[in-house]
C-alpha cells in the first residue's frame, strides 16, 4: 500500500504539473525567425507602387486587422516624400473623427484572425525627427521604445500565452506618423483533444487522492 500511495502521488505530481508563462522580447529579426516557423507574414501590400493609399478606420491584410481613425500605406517607391526604405510600411495619425484634430494618444489596434504565440515587425517613431517613445502592449504586458529610424530596428516577442490583439501607442502624443513594417507573426497550435493515455493518468490520480484520504483516516483511528 506504502509503494501505490508514494507512486500515485508521483502521478500526481506529473498531471499537475504546468510550465510557468513567459514571453521573450528580441530586437533581432534573426533570433525572431529561428524561434519560429511557419510564420505568417504582411506587407501592407494595399497601394499601388509609388503612390500613398489612405484608410478610414481599418485596414485588413492576412486576416490581420489594423485599427485607428487614420491610416496611410506608403509603398516602396513612393516619389513625394522619396521612400528610400524600400518596403511598404504602415503609419497612423489618430484623427479623432468628430473634431479633426490629434489625439493625445496615438494608438494603432492590430488584431490577429487567431491566437498567436510570436508577433515581430519592424518599427520607426522618428519619421518626422521627433523623439519619443512607442509603447507595446499585449496582455498584462508593456514594453518602451526608444528613438528610431524606420529599417534600423526591429521588435518581437515569442510567448507561451497566445494573445488575440496588442496595441501599439505614443503615449505623448509628439510623433505625428509612427510607423511599422514588415509584421511577422505565428499561430498558436490547436488545441488537441485528451488522449485515453492522458485520461487514465487523470483517474489514476483520483484514485490516489482516495487511497491517501482513506491511509489517513485509517491511521488516525488506529492512534
Amino acid at each position: 500500500m506504502r509503494k501505490f500511495v508514494i507512486l500515485a502521488m508521483a502521478v500526481i505530481g506529473a498531471a499537475s504539473f504546468a510550465p510557468a508563462a513567459h514571453a521573450d522580447v528580441t530586437a533581432s529579426r534573426a533570433y525572431f525567425l529561428a524561434e519560429t516557423s511557419d510564420d505568417t507574414s504582411v506587407g501592407f501590400n494595399g497601394v499601388a507602387d509609388g503612390e500613398t493609399a489612405y484608410y478610414s478606420d481599418t485596414y485588413i491584410e492576412a486576416g490581420v486587422i489594423f485599427s485607428n481613425s487614420f491610416l496611410a500605406i506608403v509603398s516602396s517607391g513612393e516619389a513625394t516624400p522619396p521612400n528610400h526604405l524600400g518596403v511598404n510600411f504602415l503609419t497612423w495619425r489618430g484623427l479623432d473623427p468628430g473634431t479633426d484634430s490629434l489625439n493625445q494618444t496615438l494608438t494603432l489596434t492590430v488584431t490577429f484572425p487567431a491566437p498567436v504565440t510570436a508577433f515581430g515587425f519592424d518599427y520607426a517613431n522618428g519619421f518626422l525627427n521627433n523623439s519619443d517613445v512607442l509603447t507595446i502592449t499585449w496582455q498584462d504586458y508593456s514594453y518602451g521604445l526608444g528613438e528610431s529610424l524606420l529599417g534600423e530596428s526591429f521588435f518581437g516577442v515569442v510567448t507561451s500565452e497566445p494573445l488575440s490583439s496588442l496595441t501599439i501607442s505614443d503615449i505623448n502624443g509628439i510623433n505625428i506618423y509612427p510607423t511599422i513594417a514588415n509584421l511577422a507573426f505565428e499561430l498558436a497550435p490547436a488545441q488537441t483533444v485528451p488522449e485515453p493515455a492522458s485520461i487514465a493518468v487523470l483517474g489514476l490520480a483520483g484514485l490516489a487522492t482516495g487511497l491517501i484520504r482513506r491511509a489517513k483516516t485509517n491511521q488516525n483511528e488506529n492512534i
